[in-house]
């Protein structure tokens, strides 16, 4: 046994009488049938013959030649991406490696201990499923023989699964959208990576906090893609147990119905694995003001009833009126009219803030709160904006203003 060694010979070279041989000796004798051996260095890539030899000196390279089998050296891979580079404990999501050159073999990627089989896709790029794993970083290895790792590896991120427990608010305007949904849940990272999904568009998300991210609705392309709606009917589709409640709209009635698109929102935190709560956001037909009758206030006290004509108004407790910057309930007659009531005169005269013109929207687009004014520039004090939201969020900008007479000189 002690005689035994394995012969690794490359094919002839050009111009060359011999072919090139290395001899090595036999690491392990496993038993009469099997031994191992382990590879010499310095082979190019490429098909040499292995021989086994009891005696180096008992027979030539040419009489071994029959008895060889091949065996092939790959060229070095190294690897320069991985697709996502991070992702859920849960495991079980799909990662694309690049780099090369990758042969289709026994191809399998190491995630710190745990060995998952890879695909081949092409020479430049191989896909495997990731494990479950602790939050934590790993190295990333791949390999072709199901053996001999890579020396290049990357450090792959694994980070608490994340979780959604409710979103604030759960509706918002369609054209205009912008809304700026709050999303509650845990296991949020701050990361480029971070997205939210409105049904099937993605939007960056904003982290506060590992328990908060705000995400801003983007519009629907096509009104011919709402229909009409009931409140009452309009539910998130929830997968696990969350605070939230299932009905966007608790004791709602089923009419009037309403023109709107529910869609799903769902968070990722590698822009690849989304969550699957369930949670749903509701697209509505954005408000329209056309008429505004009473506004000219005399009652210091507050509490005149202004009538509001247009359409899109919404019969929720989210029905506000917004006048100045003092916002209230608004009382819901019809789809077409609404009932706003006006606050108190010291809560008009506590209000300084004047409009610039650099924070002016366009005269009929919602004002989604980012900068929020009172009255026009230049208006006396008792003139303010009077407004309007389906959401207590998302309040309309048609600078239609309430003239408080009390106040006036």
């Amino acid at each position: 046994r002690s005689s035994l060694s394995c012969i690794f010979s490359a094919p002839k070279q050009m111009n060359a009488f011999q072919s090139e041989s290395y001899s090595v000796p036999v690491v392990s004798y496993i038993n009469d049938n099997e031994i191992i051996c382990a590879t010499p260095p310095s082979f190019e890539p490429g098909n040499v013959q292995v021989f086994v030899s009891v005696n180096d000196d008992d027979m030539s390279f040419d009489d071994l030649s029959q008895f060889g089998k091949t065996f092939t050296y790959d060229a070095t891979v190294s690897l320069s991406e991985a697709i996502p580079s991070s992702g859920p404990s849960r495991g079980d999501f799909p990662v694309l490696i690049f780099g090369g050159p990758f042969v289709n073999g026994d191809l399998r990627c190491r995630f710190g201990s745990r060995i998952v089989s890879a695909q081949y896709m092409s020479a430049n790029e191989i896909s495997c499923h990731a494990p479950a794993q602790d939050a934590g970083i790993y190295s990333l290895e791949i390999t072709q023989n199901g053996q001999d790792f890579t020396e290049s590896r990357f450090s792959f991120y694994y980070f608490e699964n994340t979780r959604m427990h409710h979103i604030k608010p759960v509706s918002g305007p369609a054209l205009t959208a912008g809304t700026m949904v709050r999303v509650f849940g845990e296991g949020f990272i701050n990361s480029t990576n971070t997205l939210c999904r409105f049904g099937d568009v993605e939007v960056p998300a904003h982290f506060v906090r590992e328990q908060e991210l705000i995400c801003e609705t983007p519009p629907i392309q096509d009104v011919r893609h709402m229909e009409w709606l009931a409140l009452s009917e309009q539910k998130n589709n929830f997968t696990h147990n969350v605070t939230a409640k299932a009905e966007l709209f608790r004791n709602a009635h089923y009419y009037p119905l309403y023109l709107g698109k529910l869609v799903s929102v769902e968070i990722t935190n590698n822009a690849q694995d989304y969550t699957e709560s369930g949670m749903t956001f509701l697209y509505q037909d954005d408000v329209v003001i056309t008429n505004i009758f009473n506004a000219h206030v005399s009652s210091p006290s507050g509490g005149t009833p202004i009538f509001i004509q247009g359409t899109g108004f919404v019969n929720s407790t989210h029905l506000s009126c917004r006048i100045g910057h003092h916002a209230s309930a608004a009382t819901f007659l019809t789809r077409e009219a609404i009932l706003c009531f006006t606050p108190p005169q010291q809560i008009i005269e506590s209000m300084h803030v004047y409009s610039q013109p650099k924070q002016l929207r366009e005269k009929g687009k919602m004002d989604h709160g980012a900068d929020l004014y009172i009255r026009p520039k230049g208006a006396p004090p008792f003139v303010v904006f009077i407004e309007v939201s389906n959401n207590a969020v998302d309040f309309t900008n048609y600078r239609n203003t309430v003239t408080y007479i009390s106040l006036a000189p």
